[in-house]
């Protein structure tokens, strides 16, 4: 199971690097949805990645999160 949780976290840090390196071709606003329901997981790995996401989604979209905040802080607060 360790081997099938490293797979996919090295899966998604690559996805992850390739929305940076292409910001404007994601839909954030759905995307984030997601996120937001995955941070609060029991799972600490997946809390952590979508946390991650989350704060990348952030720096890259700014003002397009505003919409987001609640679901935002109700997943990084905890």
């Amino acid at each position: 199971m360790l081997i099938g949780n490293r797979r996919c976290e090295t899966v998604l840090g690559e996805f992850l690097r390739e929305i940076i390196r292409n910001p404007t071709t994601v839909d954030y606003s759905n995307t984030i949805n997601i996120l937001i329901v995955h941070s609060q997981s029991k799972d600490e790995l997946l809390q952590f990645i979508a946390i991650t996401w989350i704060k990348e989604f952030i720096n890259l979209a700014g003002n397009l999160m505003l919409p987001n905040t609640a679901g935002i802080l109700t997943a990084v607060l905890p």
